[in-house]
């Protein structure tokens, strides 16, 4: 198949258009006549594209102010660089209307096909880094904003679902173990955390924890496997508390939260 790039002049002999096409492409219905269509072949499609990319850019487009055609982008392959009229047009068309993925799944045909494309390739994002610019739109943009989990409620539904799909999976950190280098870093980033260091949780909070917590694990047995499982993996470890003492406020409310318990 034979590409070319055609340019439609007007009655002065001025472009007003560039395209790209093949076939009857340049003289459709709403061209001008014959005579003021102007065709270069190329060799190739993609050469076909830079020529358009290249006419455009030289003869300028008139929304832009920058010269006499009437192309609405600056041409190749897809729609580049579209004026502000053509972006309100595309955002009014889409407007209300629901993705075309929604609803749809890709078939196992499709996901092994997707994921052996990109098995190999290092992730789009990797080793770039954002701005300070960048960062403090993002800031801006998110400030006052609630958390995207926060105050939704996952349905038992969608609960169950999630347990049946993890069933049988170990865990994502089984068996791993972090490198000496990344945990100094954990600990790098752990110091001085202003998440954590110095915050004090409210007695509402602690209200809830507690309420949350009441009741967990009562009447439950834990098989003798899982006992096994325990003691297998806590053997030759030091106490998390050895060598450390609770302050006397924290004994105090530890025996406190024991005659409660005796008291029920």
């Amino acid at each position: 198949m034979i590409f070319y790039t055609y340019l439609w002049l007007r009655e002065d002999g001025t472009p007003y258009y560039v395209g790209k096409g093949c076939l009857n492409r340049a003289w459709r219905r709403s061209s001008p006549p014959p005579g003021r269509v102007l065709v270069q072949e190329h060799p190739s499609e993609r050469d076909a594209f830079v020529a358009e990319i290249f006419f455009i850019a030289y003869y300028g487009r008139k929304d832009l102010g920058t010269g006499c055609l009437m192309n609405m982008t600056d041409g190749g392959d897809g729609t580049s660089n579209p004026s502000v009229e053509i972006r309100a047009r595309m955002s009014a068309a889409k407007k209300g209307k629901p993705s075309p993925h929604k609803g749809r799944r890709h078939t196992a045909e499709a996901r092994a096909n997707m994921s052996f494309a990109h098995k190999g390739k290092p992730s789009s994002q990797k080793g770039s880094t954002r701005s300070v610019e960048s960062r403090a739109k993002m800031s801006v943009a998110h400030k006052g904003l609630p958390s995207g989990g926060k105050g939704r409620e996952v349905s038992l539904e969608t609960r169950a679902k999630l347990s049946a799909a993890n069933k049988g999976k170990p865990g994502t950190m089984k068996g791993k173990k972090h490198s000496a280098e990344a945990l100094v870093k954990i600990r790098a980033a752990s110091l001085g955390n202003k998440n954590c260091v110095g915050r004090k949780v409210s007695s509402e909070t602690l209200a809830k924890q507690r309420a949350s917590h009441l009741g967990q694990g009562k009447g439950r047995k834990v098989s003798l496997e899982t006992c096994a499982k325990r003691s297998a993996s806590m053997k030759g470890r030091p106490s998390p508390l050895k060598g450390r003492k609770q302050s006397a406020e924290h004994v105090a409310n530890n025996r406190a939260a024991q005659l409660a318990r005796l008291e029920r």
